[in-house]
């Protein structure tokens, strides 16, 4: 039973996180500055995914991508990916009374078995090119 609740809970944290179902706000970088840039999960999903092709992105055994090259972005689009990653951790623990560090190393197993070969995954603090 609790194997098939941990499937249940990866299997809807990542619908989640692909479906497009929420948002990403950034705050302006400047003062003075009056508009917010808003994306979706959908855009950040196909960030992720141009990143993880040109090597800058990766995903970890923590649940949240990681920085593979700090190039065009990619620390900015990260941290707006792990935030949405973490609200939905925390939102999916509280709701199946679980810890948010089991929530998180179920997405991480998910997150790297799932990696296409080729991209980066991070193994004991090495970022490496799945086979």
């Amino acid at each position: 039973m609790k194997k098939q609740m941990k499937r249940a809970i990866c299997s809807l944290t990542l619908l989640l996180l692909i479906t497009g179902t929420t948002s990403l706000i950034a705050e302006p970088a400047a003062a003075g500055q009056q508009s917010q840039t808003t994306i979706t999960m959908q855009d950040a999903s196909h960030l992720i995914r141009e990143y993880k092709e040109r090597g800058l992105l990766g995903e970890t055994q923590t649940g949240y991508v990681g920085v593979v090259r700090d190039e065009e972005h990619a620390v900015e689009v990260a941290r707006l990916v792990n935030e949405v990653r973490r609200e939905e951790f925390v939102r999916l623990a509280a709701e199946h009374n679980v810890s948010v560090m089991e929530i998180e190393a179920m997405a991480g197993q998910r997150s790297i078995h799932n990696t296409r070969s080729g991209h980066f995954i991070q193994i004991d603090g090495e970022w490496v090119r799945k086979p």
